[in-house]
């Protein structure tokens, strides 16, 4: 399976992108998923995520099969 991963945090000062990623990583491995797409957001209360919108558009196209994130809120 093709994935795509999304790490995104609120402000520059929070510094859990990198714990985020690995933690998908090893997630998608544990699971011989392949990740085609990275994604690292950094922004607080914006209503456009560019980014976000990037892999959805993936998705939508079938480039990738499914989006990990780390939390949902």
């Amino acid at each position: 399976m093709k994935v795509g991963i999304y790490a995104r945090v609120s402000t520059e000062d929070q510094n859990t992108l990198p714990m985020q990623i690995q933690a998908m990583q090893n997630y998608a491995a544990s699971r011989n998923w392949t990740i085609v797409q990275q994604i690292e957001d950094v922004g607080s209360g914006a209503k456009e995520r560019s980014k976000l919108d990037e892999l959805l558009k993936a998705a939508r196209r079938r480039d990738i099969d499914a989006i990990l994130v780390w939390k949902l809120v």
